[in-house]
């Protein structure tokens, strides 16, 4: 297994999308482990991490994907792969509820990876800009929390958005967008990815798409902090279940808990990212000065096999053993992470079908499966009232 792929990456794609007349239509998920975006013009991701700093303390020349934002207050903030750099081993002023937490909208870290992501959306570039046409915002949130959650996600991010960012070593530029709550959007995450699976990037639906809607499709999306399942069973929505300790942070909380066993290391949840790219943590021995690099991908590989099988033990009794799914749906980085385990775990299932999220659009990674989803879901709708 190679650490690597469990790293949260900054990316920025441009590239032509299909869209809609006289709008800029965008959809983002912000998730615990990444922003996601879509727009006209490009596809976007980075860490949903920030660190306020002082300016005047960088030095040196800044990688492509650094980001830096300054807000109306002047306060400025490094995003994504460089604040997870930052990362301190030994620090606490993170709390998980501040990072995992359902209670996350209203925190100053989600306002500045928020507005990020609304003003990379805005970004202009070869494939388009927006040009002050109506913004219209697709996002989504896990099965469960989608009534609940719904109003404080929209209430988190409407309204006037006045902010700079800076990427690499491009100019700052300023952003003053005023969000209007009713174009705002909100659907079930794992909805976004049936829409992903079953519509081409023409908009245009896949000769199975109609199968996925009248035959029993499950669809799998193990995200970083919950694990959700939506069922459609001829063309009806049967089951709709998020649990929150299936996903990928259960097996970061897994594996450093066993490095710590095993080492007496103690790695906090967030720092784990800033190892991933080497796939080693460092061992110091205060005494004799000796320092260390220990892997731990076969720990990592462990537990996400692990926990992978504990979330389809968990889930196969409520569906009745997989006996008549014909499609099962599986989307998402961790998602990716599984598919092998979950084909693997089918192989006798005569019938059944194991299928990825950005089946449809190959080249990008499946951690876009649910914001592409909401994006074709979104132009799709636009295009039909257009029409």
């Amino acid at each position: 297994m190679n650490t690597r792929d469990f790293k949260t990456k900054t990316l920025f794609i441009a590239r032509k999308n299909i869209s809609a007349e006289q709008v800029w239509p965008t959809a983002i998920d912000i998730g615990y482990s990444a922003v996601k975006g879509m727009s006209p013009n490009k596809v976007f991701a980075f860490p949903s991490y920030a660190r306020e700093i002082d300016l005047g303390s960088i030095i040196g020349s800044p990688n492509p994907t650094d980001i830096l934002y300054r807000g109306e207050d002047g306060k400025t903030w490094c995003i994504g792969e460089k604040a997870n750099s930052m990362i301190n081993d030994i620090e606490t002023g993170d709390s998980e509820e501040i990072l995992y937490g359902r209670n996350r909208y209203f925190q100053p870290m989600f306002r500045v990876i928020a507005q990020a992501a609304l003003g990379i959306s805005l970004m202009e570039n070869e494939y388009g800009k927006a040009d002050g046409l109506p913004y219209l915002l697709q996002t989504g949130l896990p099965t469960e929390y989608l009534e609940t959650d719904s109003d404080d996600l929209k209430d988190a991010l409407y309204g006037r958005h006045v902010f700079s960012l800076k990427i690499g070593a491009a100019s700052w530029k300023d952003f003053n967008l005023n969000l209007e709550r009713k174009n705002i959007e909100v659907m079930e995450q794992p909805k976004g990815s049936m829409f992903g699976a079953s519509i081409k990037n023409n908009g245009s639906p896949v000769a199975d798409a109609r199968n996925y809607l009248s035959k029993n499709t499950l669809v799998c999306d193990p995200g970083f902090d919950t694990f959700d399942v939506f069922s459609v069973r001829a063309g009806n929505t049967e089951f709709k279940l998020t649990f929150d300790d299936l996903g990928m942070k259960e097996i970061f909380l897994r594996t450093v808990r066993d490095i710590y066993d095993r080492y007496k290391i103690k790695i906090q949840i967030h720092a784990l990212q800033k190892y991933l790219a080497e796939g080693k943590f460092i061992k110091f021995d205060k005494r004799t000065m000796q320092r260390t690099k220990i892997p731990f991908d076969e720990i990592l590989a462990r537990h996400t096999k692990e926990v992978c099988l504990e979330a389809l033990d968990r889930i196969k009794p409520i569906f009745n053993y997989f006996m008549d799914v014909d499609y099962f749906l599986v989307t998402g980085g961790t998602g990716a992470a599984w598919k092998g385990f979950i084909i693997d775990y089918f192989k006798d299932m005569e019938g059944l079908k194991v299928i990825s999220g950005n089946q449809n659009d190959s080249d990008l990674s499946n951690i876009f499966s649910n914001v592409r989803g909401y994006y074709l879901f979104l132009v799709s709708n636009l295009r039909r009232k257009q029409a």
